[in-house]
């Protein structure tokens, strides 16, 4: 499973482009190190938790896996384009496997487009805002996998 991660990972960076593009600072694979998802949540750390998650972009593509780290089953993929101006980053959601509807979100994920602000300190990536149409707040941390 490991391997199919990576070679999925491999094949959609290849598809998507030149990684020596616009966005160098992002490009390339991060692995999710903490989360907070809801104003009232505790931050959760990756390592204290069941689920792992990587971020590949390319120049103008990004892909999300999260796996569950004892037996590296995937739990959710989900992809698109993507802008970065300045600390201005915008996810534009053109595909995923979630079973969100829109009764439950009043929008559907695929298709949705979400502004964040974005930082990069040595090789970590912080990114905060809000979710599926001011529904949930955000935080993530990232770690750059060289």
């Amino acid at each position: 499973m490991k391997t199919k991660i990576f070679i999925i990972s491999f094949f959609f960076l290849l598809l998507c482009g030149n990684i020596n593009g616009r966005n160098p600072k992002i490009v390339g694979l991060w692995k999710l190190v903490s989360y907070q998802y809801g104003e009232n949540q505790p931050e959760v750390k990756v390592e204290d938790y069941t689920i792992a998650g990587l971020k590949i972009f390319t120049k103008t593509h990004f892909n999300v896996v999260s796996y569950q780290k004892k037996d590296l089953n995937v739990e959710t993929v989900l992809g698109g384009t993507y802008s970065l101006q300045g600390n201005i980053y915008v996810e534009n959601i053109e595909y995923d496997n979630m079973k969100i509807t829109k009764k439950d979100l009043d929008s559907n994920l695929p298709k949705s487009r979400s502004m964040y602000s974005i930082s990069f300190k040595k090789n970590k990536m912080y990114i905060s805002g809000v979710l599926f149409d001011e529904k949930a707040k955000i935080r993530e941390t990232w770690e750059k996998v060289e």
